[in-house]
């Protein structure tokens, strides 16, 4: 008798942390999402799926709103959404859930579903294809789990997105990733990420402020382009690479200190960065490329290290400035150009070591070499 009562509370446990498990696992599924939501009923003719029904090949009702995978016996055991499985003519898609048995989403696979208001993406998943969720304008957050390691290229172009919170296993961040997501305001990459993919946030205009970690080496070209409002960005240590008009109009950008270990300032690195009042190149730089400081209106100082033997041509044009630029070179020996570093019509002050003058003249910095002083 006692044996048997023992046995029944035994198993009155098992099936109580059973239902409870299973009951946190739904509301974590089901997180942020209305509890009144209504889900779409679904049938096998709503969708293709591959022979061993592991991919969702194809979604086919474009009726459907409310979508929980689990809710499904097939599409509970799907393991990967298939390269456009959703993509373009999926208008009335607006909630989705998928099934925790999915590893993958392919590329394209939710391109144009510009309806799509929430997405669950459960820990199971690893991958996040190319342009997988691009365009999809209404999709305003999105938790995306640490177990995802790869986000493809323009994976949340043009997105709707305000907020979100990126994998801690992520190592780049690829090209157009989150371009042109022109609601997107602040961003805190995590310390995994080692570099970070040309035009990866372009074109995000009410981007204000980047958190970037010290594990972080490589900016790429265009990266935060045209970020008209992003003011606050420490760029780490790290750092040893900064791509071509990586911070190109980026208006509200003031305070930039440069990297110790940079070797390169790109064409048009700090294009018409108009908060920016001082520079102070590192030691390590050896070249300064084409239009790297110019349109800088209130730029009023660099100072130029002996390490640096060449300079490209407008590297610090700023025509339209009543600021006068005071340029001052280290090195009594000039850098090389291959045109003036400044147009005629930009107000410069250079400022070379005693005994130096001459030989910038001749080296034809600029083309009036009056503004040529030594200190």
């Amino acid at each position: 008798m006692f044996f048997s009562r023992c046995v029944c509370a035994i198993v009155l446990a098992l099936l109580s942390s059973i239902f409870a498990q299973a009951s946190e696992l739904d509301s974590v599924r089901t997180l942020n999402l209305d509890p009144n939501l209504v889900w779409d009923k679904i049938s096998p003719n709503d969708y293709v799926l591959s022979k061993d029904g592991r991919t969702l090949i194809k979604w086919k009702n474009n009726s459907v709103s409310n979508l929980d995978m689990e809710r499904e016996p097939r599409l509970s055991k799907v393991q990967f959404i298939g390269d456009g499985a959703f993509s373009s003519d999926v208008y009335g898609l607006e909630t989705v859930v998928l099934a925790s048995s999915v590893k993958s989403i392919g590329s394209y696979a939710f391109f144009r579903c510009s309806n799509l208001k929430k997405m669950l993406i459960p820990t199971s998943v690893t991958s996040i294809g190319r342009s997988a969720f691009a365009h999809c304008s209404d999709l305003a957050r999105l938790d995306i789990p640490n177990s995802v390691s790869y986000i493809g290229e323009g994976a949340f172009f043009a997105c709707g997105i305000k907020s979100i919170v990126m994998p801690s296993s992520l190592k780049k961040i690829e090209d157009d990733t989150f371009s042109y997501c022109m609601s997107l305001t602040s961003v805190t990459i995590p310390a995994s990420v080692t570099s970070i993919g040309n035009g990866a946030f372009s074109k995000n205009y009410e981007l204000e402020e980047v958190i970037m970690p010290s594990s972080v080496t490589s900016i790429g070209d265009y990266a935060f382009d045209d970020c008209y409002k992003l003011a606050k960005l420490a760029i780490p240590k790290s750092v040893t690479n900064i791509g071509k008009q990586a911070f190109a109009n980026c208006s509200e950008l003031s305070g930039i200190e440069l990297p110790p270990s940079l070797t390169r300032i790109e064409e048009g690195t700090f294009f018409n960065c108009n908060k920016l009042k001082s520079i102070i190149i590192p030691p390590s730089v050896i070249t300064i490329r084409d239009g790297a400081f110019s349109d800088c209106q209130i730029l009023e100082s660099i100072i130029i290290p002996s390490t640096v033997t060449s300079i490209g041509k407008d590297a610090f044009s700023s025509s339209f400035s009543d600021v006068l630029l005071n340029l001052r070179f280290e090195s009594p020996k000039p850098p090389y150009v291959d045109d003036f570093i400044a147009s005629e019509y930009s107000k410069i002050k250079i400022i070379v070591p005693k005994g130096a003058r001459e030989s910038y003249i001749k080296a034809n910095l600029v083309a009036n070499a009056e503004c040529i002083v030594e200190e």
